[in-house]
């Protein structure tokens, strides 16, 4: 799914993160994650979760901000 994400048009620029239990070596040998992808491993602790997400959603609206007030 998330290969077809990262490829399909519709969701060109989508940020993706990946909160799994699965490590590094096991992700890696049922064919790994796209380019991009961040990954954090469970447990994650909120203060590093946090600031990526924050950070994402900055960028989201500085860019909607643009877009919007751009001259057409």
């Amino acid at each position: 799914m998330l290969r077809h994400l990262k490829r399909a048009k519709e969701f060109d620029g989508l940020n993706i993160i990946v909160l799994t239990a699965l490590n590094d070596d096991y992700i890696k040998d049922v064919g790994g994650l796209p380019e991009g992808v961040q990954v954090f491993h469970k447990p994650v602790a909120l203060s590093r979760l946090e600031p990526v997400i924050e950070a994402l959603i900055a960028n989201t609206a500085e860019s909607h901000y643009a877009q919007v007030n751009s001259p057409a």
